[in-house]
């Protein structure tokens, strides 16, 4: 296969755009839980019990720790004035209208570059969580995401490839990263799992039984394993079902063991856009419509 096949196998072609509006819907489902603090009650979403589901709300206790001002760049607004309440505020509107498909790919870049604002001006609540979650706004900007959330019909319209694969190429890349950080000698021999155990609570019948079996060195090379495995398993077609269910099961287990906020609700959109969502055979053309062709 030569070079620009290769690229076109990877870039172009179309696919369903139904797995467009669900990203759409999913990632904008998820920035409403995570911003509000509503499901405050019944739905614990944050990753350390100080911060508020709102950030960065107006009026939230000062001494409160952290209550730092930390700006990324110097000379940046206070992450307590009208400038950080305003970027705050802007989110929930702005996930409405994504959710709603109401000027989706604006409103998603606007409430990207609110939320990296928001994170910019107090470092001090920077999360790993809702870095995805900016960035999944940011690539929802760039999906053709205006479709109805309705299966399409056989023959019916289709959306360009490329945006799905950089939705790919992303997931891999978080796996690739968090697999090869974790080949640390520390972290493999248990002790940085057992240190992180002892901040953050950590139950559950996966962490019980894992205890048990293989105690925390098994456990933290059977993590790094598992994430190392799913991006082979991911970029491979024949076994991508397999790799999807695999992920899935991945984030049960972590989400089931201890808190981590929205992630492995962000990653199980992300894992969605493996399913076959290629339309090689729908595509229509001219030449084909006009019985004169034939």
């Amino acid at each position: 296969m030569s070079a620009r096949a290769r690229w076109d196998a990877l870039w172009a072609g179309e696919v369903d755009p139904l797995v467009y509006a669900i990203l759409r819907v999913g990632v904008a489902t998820l920035v409403l839980l995570r911003v509000s603090d509503w499901t405050a009650p019944f739905l614990q979403l944050d990753h350390h019990a100080w911060v508020s589901g709102l950030d960065h709300a107006p009026g939230a206790d000062p001494a409160e720790t952290p209550w730092l001002e930390m700006p990324l760049v110097p000379g940046l607004p206070s992450p307590h004035g009208l400038v950080a309440a305003a970027l705050a505020w802007a989110r929930l509107p702005l996930a409405g209208l994504v959710l709603l498909g109401i000027r989706a790919r604006p409103a998603a870049l606007l409430l990207a570059i609110a939320g990296y604002g928001l994170m910019a001006l107090d470092a001090a609540r920077y999360f790993h969580h809702l870095h995805l979650l900016w960035l999944s706004c940011a690539l929802v900007a760039l999906t053709p995401c205006d479709a109805r959330l309705a299966v399409t019909r056989r023959g019916g319209p289709s959306a360009p490839r490329w945006p799905l694969t950089l939705w790919r190429l992303q997931a891999l890349v978080i796996y690739g990263a968090a697999g090869l950080a974790k080949l640390d000698p520390r972290w493999l021999d248990g002790t940085s799992l057992r240190l992180i155990a002892e901040r953050f609570p950590f139950e559950g019948v996966f962490w019980d039984a894992g205890l048990g079996l293989v105690g925390h060195a098994g456990m933290a090379t059977a993590i790094a394993l598992w994430e190392l495995a799913l991006v082979p398993l991911l970029a491979w077609r024949k076994t991508r079902l397999l790799a999807v269910a695999l992920g899935l099961a991945l984030h049960v287990v972590l989400d089931t063991t201890t808190m981590v906020s929205t992630f492995g609700a962000s990653m199980a959109l992300f894992l969605v856009t493996f399913l076959p969502w290629e339309r090689r055979l729908f595509r229509t053309s001219s030449r084909s419509a006009d019985p004169a062709s034939t």
